[in-house]
């Protein structure tokens, strides 16, 4: 690895929060529409659209950090990034599915709607595992029509299968970064887990169907920024008209995918964001640290927002009704944004400590 790692300045990791948080409102956004039949053409698939989106994002984000600590821990193994992805993925996560089956019972009762707990905790186990939609399961259902793995999602959270790829993606990067990159000593036992970790990528390359098919093609398109700008990062005087050109990528990206697709489109953007992590990482004269605070608090609930939002929808049209009209939309906007950054400061913020405890623990057990 190198010595000198690049690192992300300032200014980039400033348009990264802001990327992630304008990521999740139009999820957000486009299941608000959705639910109160208000999508337009131009809006109509936002929500899945902006799925990809994240997938490029988190395949960089996921890889520089593996690649930035590798170059500066030499203790830096598997097993320290199972537990950096684990305490970031998983209290958030646990937290979202007893959030869901709060709001899912309490919206039976006072709906009427049938609710199986049997049901709720088989699928629960299942998600611990991160096992909702995998691929094995989906093969199982659909060509022999066994249906006791197949979870798509929990209850009412529909977003949910998404968390499972990307999972099973940080850990086949992870395995094969440190064991046949790193290591390089390959035992049998490695080629089996890593065929293991292999099912999902491949299955979620050339398999799966609608949007599903092609999300780890997406996923590693954010590795390749991460190798380019390991090796580029450049800082030269040509760097302000990168910065601007990424930026006009950036906004093509996003907001022109009713034009070109959401391939075309999602290329478009990673040609953005690849452009300017390669071109344009200086900090540049004028920086301001206060649209530095405001962007990483922006973005701070953004994972949490994604896992709450959905069930907070269904609670609200199940039990409510609200009209299909602009104020019933602010107030599903709204609603979920407020009660994801509650949770968020509950399950998100305190993970840290919580990986402290952990490592105390194990310290003081030793």
């Amino acid at each position: 690895m190198q010595a000198a790692f690049p690192e992300i300045s300032k200014t980039n990791s400033s348009l990264l929060n802001l990327i992630r948080f304008l990521c999740s409102q139009g999820v957000v956004v486009g299941h608000a529409l959705g639910f109160l039949q208000l999508s337009h053409r131009y809006t109509s698939g936002l929500a899945s659209y902006c799925v990809l989106l994240f997938f490029i994002l988190s395949g960089f984000l996921i890889s520089y950090s593996l690649l930035h600590k590798l170059s500066r821990q030499l203790d830096y193994n598997f097993w320290t990034f199972f537990k950096d992805r684990f305490f970031r993925i998983y209290p958030p996560f646990i937290g979202a599915l007893l959030f869901v089956v709060l709001l899912d019972f309490i919206s039976g009762y006072l709906t009427g709607a049938d609710l199986s707990l049997k049901m709720y905790i088989k699928n629960f186990v299942l998600n611990l595992f991160q096992l909702q939609g995998f691929p094995i399961a989906n093969i199982l259902y659909h060509h022999y029509g066994l249906d006791f793995f197949y979870f798509r999602h929990f209850g009412s959270n529909f977003p949910l299968w998404t968390i499972s790829i990307e999972w099973w993606l940080y850990l086949f990067y992870g395995f094969f970064v440190f064991y046949f990159i790193k290591y390089k000593r390959i035992k049998t036992a490695h080629w089996l887990i890593l065929l293991f970790l292999l099912i999902t990528p491949v299955y979620y390359l050339f398999v799966s169907t609608r949007m599903e098919k092609g999300l780890t093609a997406f996923w590693f398109l954010g590795t390749v920024i991460t190798y380019g700008f390991t090796r580029v990062s450049g800082t030269s005087n040509k760097s302000v008209v990168a910065f601007v050109s990424s930026i006009v990528l950036l906004v093509c990206g996003m907001y022109g995918y009713y034009a070109f697709g959401y391939n075309g489109t999602a290329l478009l953007f990673f040609m953005g964001l690849f452009t300017l992590m390669m071109f344009s990482n200086a900090n540049h004269e004028g920086f301001n640290k206060k649209f530095s605070r405001i962007s990483e608090s922006l973005a701070s609930y953004s994972y949490s927002l994604y896992l709450v939002h959905y069930p907070i929808m269904v609670f609200i049209i199940a039990v409510f009704k609200p009209n299909g009209d602009i104020p019933g939309f602010i107030v599903l906007l709204v609603v979920s944004n407020i009660a994801a950054y509650l949770f968020a400061q509950i399950f998100e913020v305190k993970s840290k400590s919580w990986r402290l405890k952990y490592e105390n623990y194990r310290r003081n057990k030793n």
